[in-house]
């Protein structure tokens, strides 16, 4: 009897490390702090990273790229992985996922952040807990978007939209006196599997519901 006990807290304990797999919990910036670019390969036991986006990087005719360029190397087919991107410190900032290597090609965008007007500028970021916030803009942009790809090696970077926003307002946002660049963020890679398909899932739920109801119809019989 004990044996079937700690067999079942056994099988708990895998699939609570299954789902697991992947996340790491991190916050704050702790990518490289400088303008430029610099590779950074992706390892799946250290699925977390930090990243900066400086309005001074500039790569496909746009502005605001992270500095760090994450390398991912697939060696099995049709692998599926989640990318989430998380803001760190200021209402306002989003960010846009680029993969762009081998090919070039937008991925996504994090939710934009409600703000209000703010010093003149319904785009203006504010620092988290800074008392001058007068916008409705309380959570800090978080997205995830599932990407599936075949073996070879895979390059993405980070984009901080917001800076045009700030642009178009007028505003530098390099300026020393105001400085909105660089925007700091953290960034996860979570290996994963597909959801089972219809004609896979369903006979094994069957399975499930019918090892679940014996004892029920056993208990009925005795009775």
């Amino acid at each position: 009897m004990k044996s079937k006990y700690v067999m079942g807290i056994i099988a708990i304990a895998v699939a609570l490390t299954l789902l697991s797999v992947g996340f790491v919990s991190a916050e704050g910036e702790n990518g490289t702090g400088v303008p430029g670019s610099v590779e950074v390969p992706v390892d799946a036991s250290t699925s977390v990273y930090g990243g900066v986006a400086w309005w001074e990087n500039e790569f496909y005719g746009k502005k605001g790229w992270s500095t760090e360029i994450y390398t991912l190397t697939v060696v099995t087919e049709q692998t599926w992985f989640n990318i989430r991107i998380q803001d760190c410190c200021w209402y306002g900032d989003f960010y846009e996922l680029w993969e762009v290597s081998p090919d070039i090609q937008f991925i996504g965008t994090t939710p934009e952040v409600e703000t209000d007007a703010h010093h003149g500028s319904a785009a203006y970021p504010c620092k988290v807990g800074d008392p001058k916030h007068t916008g409705t803009g309380s959570v800090l942009s978080d997205g995830t978007f599932t990407v599936v790809k075949e073996i070879g090696v895979y390059k993405y970077r980070v984009r901080d939209p917001v800076f045009d926003k700030l642009a178009a307002e007028g505003y530098d946002p390099s300026d020393p006196m105001n400085p909105w660049s660089p925007a700091g963020f953290t960034i996860w890679f979570h290996f994963t599997t597909p959801a089972p398909e219809l004609p896979i899932a369903v006979p094994l739920i069957v399975s499930l519901m019918v090892i679940a109801l014996v004892p029920i119809k056993r208990k009925i019989w005795k009775d």
